[in-house]
């Protein structure tokens, strides 16, 4: 029997609309594919129908075998809520989930150009005067960073997932001055 003449596939169905969100065809290694899942206070609902099929053709004989494992894991999901004026440069942020960490994005533009900087972090909000812009919260921890020609630097953060925490950061720059970005809330739950 050849490769041509044989086949194994298999579909699986999450919400029961006889629509696959997965189609595996069997290539003699594991498959993995994740989809989320969002429960409301009500809980949540839904199905997952399964079907698979092989097909042979020629003389002899073949195995077949599916498993299908079902694995429920805490999803951190991050919100990043800016507050404060942009006194030099707009700060953003987004997050994206791996295995076993959360990867945090910060995106600094228009800030102060080719400037030294440091990405400040705390967990309560201040107002400290720098000159004509201010520092909107209480620093505790200082990361290092220089911008671009254009005044952007980007900051990769990875946090452990399953925890939930709050914290605040905020990007200073100095040239000549101090100037400083808005500041953002970071909530992970």
């Amino acid at each position: 029997m050849s490769d041509d003449d044989s086949f194994a596939r298999c579909e699986v169905d999450l919400n029961g609309d006889l629509i696959p969100e997965f189609t595996g065809t069997a290539t003699g290694h594991t498959i993995t594919k994740e989809f989320p899942v969002t429960g409301t206070t009500a809980g949540f609902f839904f199905a997952i129908r399964t079907e698979c099929a092989a097909e042979f053709a020629g003389r002899g004989a073949s195995g077949y075998s599916a498993r299908l494992a079902v694995l429920f894991q805490p999803s951190t999901v991050c919100t990043f809520t800016a507050f404060g004026p942009e006194c030099s440069g707009k700060l953003t942020g987004s997050a994206s989930s791996g295995r076993g960490s959360h990867d945090l994005t910060l995106d600094l533009a228009g800030a102060q150009k080719s400037a030294f900087g440091a990405t400040v972090i705390g967990f309560d909000r201040a107002q400290l005067g720098l000159g004509a812009c201010d520092l909107l919260l209480a620093p505790r921890v200082y990361v290092p960073f220089g911008t671009d020609a254009n005044g952007g630097a980007t900051h990769h953060f990875s946090v452990p997932s399953g925890h939930a925490f709050l914290v605040l950061v905020q990007d200073l720059t100095l040239t000549t001055r101090f100037g400083t970005s808005n500041a953002l809330k970071i909530e992970c739950r």
